[in-house]
């Protein structure tokens, strides 16, 4: 197997959003029941401002678009999430 890295951002900070103006870091993606991706992600804006967790939707990982809101947001921050789907079926999202 040989890995490649592909040219192009999958996503990128928002600047027209507080919680997303600075950075994106630390995705998890997971397959939904549709067939299509997930991809939870932390972001970042001003320094005044907890990091939080956002999500995105894709059908080829490759363009994603950005789900409205935040996932998770805690005033002491948050950290990269991982989602883990469970046998029984659903998930949970760790951070």
């Amino acid at each position: 197997v040989t890995f490649r890295a592909e040219p192009g951002l999958r996503l990128a900070p928002q600047p027209n959003l507080d919680h997303m103006s600075l950075r994106v870091l630390a995705p998890s993606v997971t397959r939904l029941d549709d067939s299509r991706w997930r991809m939870y992600f932390e972001s970042r804006g001003r320094a005044d401002r907890p990091p939080v967790i956002c999500s995105a939707i894709s059908s080829i990982m490759l363009d994603w678009d950005l789900e409205e809101g935040i996932r998770l947001e805690n005033r002491y921050g948050v950290r990269g999430p991982r989602y883990l789907p469970l046998a029984q079926g659903g998930g949970r999202l760790y951070c």
